[in-house]
């Protein structure tokens, strides 16, 4: 027995002859090299290259087609995936036409109500135009109307303002 060997975990053993035996990740005489598919620094990072992908030199799968990913071994997507993909993205068209219709809803709710509110100012404006146009063509409305009807008249102004829920009211402040 001329060789000594002390073997070391998780790299080799000794045989009775006292050369190394190697663990399965390393190779060499003195198993300092990694075994094949095997890669970094411990040796302990496999990856065996196919037809999809080669392995770095610590052990990541780089793809031969760029456009694959590693993460599922470099291979094509499978029809299921693809079935799931067109799926979702139906689904989310879907949603964007469903929440697109529901503004313009919104849209055409709120020009309807902006509509009404100009025609209520313009019911209540009608009454001043109509004393206004009278008082132009120099009938004698004036005498119709007493002192205090005339001054209102005189000095009413229409005031539209939201309340705390943001109704419109429509005032005549004098």
């Amino acid at each position: 027995c001329n060789r000594y060997c002390k073997p070391v975990e998780n790299k080799y053993t000794c045989k009775d002859d006292g050369s190394k035996a190697c663990s399965y990740n390393w190779a060499g005489d003195e198993c300092n090299t990694c075994a094949a598919g095997n890669y970094g620094a411990d040796c302990g990072t496999p990856c065996f290259p196919t037809e999809h992908y080669y392995c770095s030199a610590t052990g990541k799968k780089v793809c031969m087609d760029i456009t694959r990913s590693s993460e599922n071994n470099c291979a094509k997507d499978s029809p299921i995936d693809v079935a799931s993909l067109v799926i979702a993205s139906l689904a989310l068209s879907l949603l964007t036409v469903a929440l697109l219709l529901s503004v313009l809803k919104l849209f055409q709710m709120k020009a309807k109500q902006q509509s009404r509110r100009a025609m209520e100012i313009e019911e209540a404006t009608i009454p001043l135009k109509e004393m206004h146009k009278e008082e132009q063509e120099g009938n004698t409305v004036k005498e119709n109307v007493d002192e205090d009807s005339e001054q209102l008249y005189e000095n009413a102004k229409l005031v539209v303002e939201a309340d705390e829920t943001g109704q419109e009211n429509l005032y005549s402040v004098c």
